[in-house]
């Protein structure tokens, strides 16, 4: 401290102002606070502790490599049951037992990825009364010990917490479980961003919804898709906006994976159950620790039909060649509906100024250039499908409409392959608008074909534009009726504002498999129809629905091609 600096501060103590004491020295007062400011700034420095050593950073340069789950040696196959689970939050005591109880019966393996919520960021004050955190709420972190034994995502017993489910073989990426992922279960569309995230390989994501996305994929690589699981806990949520719009659509759910262990093909299905912990898979029915068989399921939406276009294999695996053991035979389903039942492959309407699209159809022959063989094609479709324990039902789509727009708007004059039927169409199309009864051109055309063969009158319920069907009663109904075509007001109908509508629908349309919110999106009976063209997301899915309202998406895989392992 200089001399100056020390004056300064004895004048200040002796005169107990600045003024007085810049007076008494003989100073101007801006002297005497330039020597006070140097002192205080030295004794400021001089209190700040020295700092320390940043604590050491805890990264790494390359990506941890995937978990591969151990297998019994020797065996052909794997099945894992994989679920989500919610930080200081009780599991759902019956569920949990049920699925023990299924993955006994089936010999998978139940697999646990917790995420965290913090509730305690709200107090008494900012909730509804009676929903302030409890606590349990506000304790340290745990999980009900419960699901202890299944959990994987402990990086110090499991690495990177990412599980290599199905290999990549060929252009398949396989499947991997993204047990690291942590996403907030207040999150509305818990899939988005992750399109990637899994580069080639479908993924599975731990979150207390269950929802499904398709993503695009290159050529005629295997179907990618991203699930989610849905969580063995209970709803336990902050009373506030985001928090029950979590709690309504929480889904006590799981997903079950099937890996053929000899060829790397897998599968996938939801596993969703009731609030009493109850589930359905396929024929399986587990409640209250049992697994019992031979349970129908209610209805079956085949993904998009295109009769004249359907992929053959797919025709097998979901009809047979002779009632065998195809999927409709082992499902049984009360009810089956069919979207886009007729393709209109001989005369769409974006074809009908293609010069090259209609000589290539007169080239292939009479099969590819008539609507009345068409008609007949899809006709024996129907009747190959068709069992007396099961109701056909058709739900009228854009496709099969595109029969009504041909006689609407093409001259038969200049088609004369198709001149006849048109003719025949279009009289009773006529008819019936003169006569006040509703006209139907797809149901018309397939009675009018079976009755000229003489065969017999077609089983089959044609549902008319606008008209609704619901399945499984007042208690869990789900809208049928509608093919995903239209949306609300005037809009093209599509995933995200149908699923906005507030009823639980199934639909197709978009030939891309999706799960979001109520809604359940089918995909298609053929992958590459002429026209689609670039990366693609269809895919070949069909949605059970069971007695109870919930669902399933099953996806056609594998050499030879099967729903399920």
């Amino acid at each position: 401290m200089s001399v100056t600096e020390r004056t300064a501060i004895e004048a200040l103590v002796e005169h107990g102002s600045q003024n007085l004491a810049a007076d008494a020295l003989g100073w101007k007062r801006t002297k005497l606070q330039s020597r006070l400011r140097a002192v205080q700034g030295r004794a400021a420095r001089a209190a700040t502790p020295e700092p320390e050593a940043p604590p050491p950073v805890h990264g790494h340069v390359s990506v941890q490599p995937n978990q591969v789950p151990a297998t019994i040696p020797g065996a052909t196959a794997a099945r894992y049951i994989l679920t989500a689970a919610q930080n200081n939050t009780p599991a759902h005591p019956a569920f949990l037992a049920n699925l023990k109880a299924y993955a006994a019966a089936i010999g998978a393996t139940i697999m646990v990825s917790r995420f965290s919520y913090n509730k305690s960021s709200y107090g008494a004050k900012a909730t509804k009364a009676g929903r302030a955190p409890g606590v349990s709420d506000t304790a340290g972190l745990w999980y009900d010990p419960a699901i202890l034994p299944y959990v994987c995502d402990d990086p110090e017993r499991h690495g990177s917490c990412r599980w290599q489910l199905a290999p990549a073989t060929g252009a398949d990426g396989g499947l991997v479980w993204c047990a690291e992922m942590n996403i907030l279960p207040t999150a509305v569309l818990p899939l988005s961003g992750l399109e990637s995230y899994t580069g080639a390989a479908s993924g599975v994501f731990p979150h207390s919804k269950i929802a499904l996305e398709s993503v695009p994929v290159i050529g005629d690589r295997p179907p990618k898709m991203n699930y989610t699981t849905g969580a063995v806990t209970q709803r336990n949520y902050i009373a506030k906006k985001e928090g029950l719009k979590g709690e309504f659509h929480h889904q006590f759910g799981a997903l079950l994976v099937e890996v053929d262990l000899v060829t790397g093909d897998w599968w996938a299905r939801q596993l969703n159950a009731t609030d009493d912990g109850a589930f359905y898979d396929l024929t399986f029915r587990v409640a209250d620790g049992a697994v019992t068989r031979g349970h129908r399921i209610k209805a079956i939406n085949w993904g998009d039909i295109h009769a004249s276009e359907i992929d053959p294999t797919v025709r097998m695996v979901n009809w047979g060649a002779s009632h065998g053991r195809a999927a409709l035979d082992v499902l049984r389903p009360e009810v089956q509906l069919w979207h886009d039942t007729f393709s209109m492959r001989s005369r769409g309407h974006h074809e009908l100024k293609s010069f090259g699209s209609r000589y290539a159809k007169h080239v292939a022959g009479i099969d590819h250039d008539s609507v009345e063989r068409e008609v007949k094609l899809t006709a024996d479709l129907l009747q190959l499908a068709h069992r007396d324990w099961c109701t056909t039902v058709v739900v009228s789509s854009n496709h099969d409409r595109h029969l009504d727009r041909w006689l609407e708007e093409t001259d038969y004059k200049t088609d004369p392959v198709n001149a006849e039927f048109f003719l025949e169409a279009q009289l009773a199309r006529v008819k019936a608008i003169r006569e006040g009864r509703d006209w139907d051109g797809l149901k018309w055309a397939i009675t009018w074909s079976r009755g000229a063969l003489g065969d017999f009158e077609f089983p089959a319920v044609f549902l008319g534009r606008d008209e609704s069907f619901t399945i499984c009663g007042p208690d869990h109904p789900v809208e049928c009726g509608s093919h995903g075509d239209e949306g609300p007001n005037g809009a093209r109908g599509n995933a995200a504002n149908l699923s906005k509508l507030g009823v639980r629908m199934n639909v197709g349309h978009a030939h891309s498999a999706a799960l979001r919110h109520g809604l359940a999106q089918a995909g298609v009976c053929n992958r590459r129809l002429p026209y689609a063209h670039g990366p693609s997301s269809w895919s070949i899915s069909h949605i059970a629905t069971y007695a109870n309202g919930k669902r399933a998406m099953l996806t056609q895989r594998g050499t030879p091609a099967r729903l399920w392992l």
